[in-house]
């Protein structure tokens, strides 16, 4: 009767734990320094800040703009220049918010991190992240921040960097 018992809660318990395992898992490094420079914090040579013109003046004008809309969390209103199909950046309030690559596209971190580059150049370039994240897809994502809480974020897939971008979290 016992060894029933034991091995009816051990199920429940299991049974219990298996959505946890099955989302993934979350890491928080709580020794991060948060001594990443915000000279770290460009993508292709766009930086947080910058004017459509001066984004123009360096990539040209963008295949595809996207239709303004307000953004609830940064309290502006925001659209996207998409170049190609794997390099978009989003403006917010008329400045750059956010830059993401998807695709080995010749855009780089300041670093010379790229896309298609593998995970272990990430660790190299910029040690222990701040977060880590492994979800179900089998996507980990690695961010790194700086004391005023920008962020770059690297997604890997199968120890490849998949995308990367960064974010302004003003």
């Amino acid at each position: 009767m016992k060894k029933l018992l034991v091995s009816l809660l051990s199920a429940v318990i299991i049974g219990m734990m298996a959505p946890i395992c099955v989302a993934g898992n979350s890491h928080y490094n709580s020794a991060y320094d948060k001594s990443l420079d915000n000279s770290a914090l460009a993508l292709g040579g766009i930086t947080f800040g910058m004017s459509t013109a001066e984004v123009e003046a360096i990539y040209g004008k963008p295949d595809k703009v996207t239709e303004e809309r307000v953004d609830q969390i940064r309290r502006g209103k925001s659209f996207s220049y998409i170049y190609g199909d794997s390099f978009e950046i989003m403006f917010n309030k008329g400045q750059v918010s956010i830059v993401m690559t998807k695709a080995d596209n010749g855009i780089a971190t300041p670093a010379g991190v790229h896309v298609g580059d593998i995970k272990g150049k990430i660790a190299t370039t910029y040690g222990i992240p701040w977060h880590y994240n492994h979800g179900y897809s089998g996507i980990e994502s690695y961010v790194y921040r700086t004391p005023d809480y920008a962020a770059i974020r690297f997604d890997v897939y199968n120890g490849q960097i998949v995308s990367i971008r960064i974010i302004d979290m003003e």
